[in-house]
């Protein structure tokens, strides 16, 4: 089976289409089947960025070097799965341009939450600074697929 899209970040429904389109719901469903399969968050467990952010903060509480970085190298995985947000969600613009709004949105989505894993990234390397009196904010990104 072919892997899911990036997009599988949103775990807000306002950003899919959906059969109950202009019903108001008090809580979207956790039972949502009428959204494809690439539209459901896998993110409900283990969040990649909620991980992030609490190693994050983790490390800086404890003083942790190591774990810092630990969070740096999560900042790679964050970063392709907004490349791949953007590139499928444009692909579903040139597909389905009846979804341009939602899609926009989603592209934003992305971009902020990967703006949010790198204000982690830079307080994990604020701590390996603070720890060892290393400088590794210019090293450059091991992913750059």
């Amino acid at each position: 089976a072919a892997p899911a899209p990036a997009v599988t970040i949103f775990t807000s429904s306002s950003f899919l289409p959906s059969s109950n389109a202009g019903k108001k719901s008090k809580a979207p469903s956790s039972a949502s089947s009428d959204r494809p399969a690439w539209a459901k968050p896998p993110w409900a467990k283990a969040s990649p960025l909620r991980r992030m952010i609490r190693t994050a903060l983790q490390a800086l509480l404890d003083g942790d070097a190591r774990l810092a970085d630990s969070v740096r190298e999560m900042d790679d995985e964050i970063d392709r799965m907004n490349r791949r947000a953007h590139a499928d969600l444009l692909k579903l613009i040139e597909e389905k341009p009846n979804f341009t709004k939602q899609s926009m949105n989603g592209i934003l989505v992305a971009k902020n939450l990967e703006r949010i894993a790198d204000h982690a990234s830079n307080i994990a390397t604020d701590v390996i600074f603070w720890i060892r009196g290393a400088d590794v904010r210019h090293q450059l990104s091991m992913s750059m697929d």
